[in-house]
C-alpha cells in the first residue's frame, strides 16, 4: 500500500524541487561589474554600461548624472544605445557632483542632489542641495540646502515620491542650513511640514495618504490631512534598517532578526504580525533588497552557499524563481523594475 502525502507537503517538496532547479538554471552577470536588464521570467541579462545605479522613470527612461558634463542623461528603454541629454546641466545651474537622480512614479518631476562648493579661490565651503526639475528639462525648485558636503550621502538624506509626484518625504541628518528631522515637501506650493518623529527611511502609502517611517527600533505611521502624532509600530525582532515596503493599504513587509539570520514578515498597520515567510523554500539566510511594480516582486537572497541572488515573484509570497546568481558580486546600486514588469535594472559592484 503505497503512502500518501498530505496536499500541503507535496506543494513544499514541489517548491523545493523547483527552487533546487532554478539555482542550477539561473543566469550570472556576463561582464561582472556594471548595470544589467534583466528579464524577470527567464533570467536573460542584458549588459549596460558601467553605471550601476538605476533610475527609471514612469515613462520608461533610464535617468543618470553624467558628471563630466554636468547633466542629466535619459536612455528610453526600448531604445538604450546613443545617449540622449535629457537636461543641460550648465544652463540649469547644477554645479558640482551630481548624485543619483529620483524620478517621481508620475508626473515627470526628477529629485536630484548635488554637492556644490561656494566661495571664491580664497576660502570657501561645500553644501549639498536638493534640485527638483520638471519633465519638461527644467529646473522647477532649487538649489534648496540641506547639509554641508560629504562624501557619501545616502546615510544624510533619504527620500521618497509621493504616488502622485506632488510631494517628497525627506529624511535629513548631519544638516546646515535646515534642522535634521522628516519633512514633506509640497514641490507645488513650495512648503514645508516637519514631522515629529526619529528620522528614518520614509516610505508613502501606495494611496499617498500615509507614510511609514522605519527608524533604528521600529516604523512610525503618519496619516493626512495633518501628519502629526504619528503611530508607533513595534516590529518584534527588528534590529537596525533594513528593507521594507508597503504591501496595500493595511498591510507592511519588513524584515526581522539578526543581520546573518533576517527574514520578512508582513504587519498589519497596528503592529500586529500577519504572515511569516521565514519556513517558506527558497528563504536562505540574510535578505538585501526588496522592491516591488503593479506586476510583481523582487527579493535579492543569500543562496544556502552563502552567495546571493535575484528572486522574483508575482504575488506576495516567497519568491520562487531565481533569476540571477551574483556570485562574487555585489548589490551595489540597486535594483528597479521597468514600468512594464517585464524587466529589472540591477546595478552590480564588486
Amino acid at each position: 500500500m503505497h503512502a500518501r502525502l498530505r496536499p500541503g507537503l507535496t506543494l513544499a517538496l514541489v517548491a523545493a524541487l523547483a527552487g533546487l532547479l532554478a539555482l542550477s538554471a539561473a543566469a550570472r552577470p556576463p561582464e561582472g561589474q556594471g548595470l544589467y536588464a534583466v528579464d524577470a521570467a527567464t533570467g536573460a541579462t542584458q549588459y549596460l554600461g558601467a553605471y550601476i545605479h538605476p533610475a527609471v522613470d514612469a515613462a520608461g527612461g533610464w535617468l543618470y548624472a553624467d558628471n563630466s558634463r554636468g547633466s542629466i542623461v535619459r536612455w528610453p528603454l526600448d531604445q538604450i544605445g546613443t545617449p540622449r541629454r535629457l537636461f543641460a546641466g550648465p544652463a540649469l545651474g547644477l554645479s558640482g557632483r551630481l548624485w543619483v537622480p529620483v524620478p517621481a512614479p508620475a508626473g515627470g518631476r526628477v529629485a536630484i542632489a548635488a554637492n556644490t562648493y561656494q566661495g571664491d579661490e580664497y576660502g570657501g565651503y561645500q553644501r549639498t542641495s536638493l534640485y527638483i526639475l520638471a519633465a519638461a528639462g527644467r529646473r522647477e525648485r532649487g538649489p534648496i540646502p540641506l547639509f554641508g558636503a560629504q562624501e557619501y550621502i545616502n546615510s544624510r538624506l533619504s527620500l521618497d515620491w509621493s504616488p502622485d509626484g506632488t510631494a517628497l518625504a525627506l529624511s535629513v541628518t548631519e544638516p546646515a542650513q535646515r534642522p535634521e528631522g522628516l519633512y514633506i515637501y509640497n514641490v507645488v506650493s513650495n512648503e514645508w511640514l516637519a514631522l515629529s518623529g526619529p528620522v528614518g527611511v520614509p516610505r508613502f502609502r501606495p494611496d499617498g495618504q500615509a507614510l511609514a517611517v522605519q527608524h533604528a527600533t521600529g516604523v512610525n505611521l503618519y496619516t493626512a490631512p495633518r501628519w502629526t502624532a504619528p503611530r508607533a509600530l513595534s516590529l518584534p525582532g527588528q534590529e537596525g534598517y533594513g528593507p521594507f515596503a508597503w504591501v496595500d493599504e493595511e498591510r507592511l513587509i519588513a524584515t526581522t532578526g539578526q543581520v546573518d539570520e533576517q527574514s520578512w514578515v508582513v504587519y498589519t498597520v497596528d503592529g500586529t504580525r500577519a504572515e511569516d515567510f521565514a519556513a517558506r523554500p527558497a528563504n536562505w539566510g540574510s535578505h538585501g533588497w526588496l522592491e516591488r511594480s503593479p506586476a510583481g516582486w523582487a527579493w535579492f537572497a543569500s543562496l544556502a552557499d552563502g552567495r546571493t541572488g535575484l528572486f522574483t515573484a508575482r504575488e506576495l509570497v516567497l519568491p520562487d524563481r531565481l533569476v540571477l546568481r551574483l556570485d562574487d558580486l555585489s548589490l551595489a546600486g540597486g535594483v528597479a523594475w521597468d514600468p512594464s514588469g517585464g524587466r529589472l535594472f540591477v546595478g552590480l559592484g564588486e
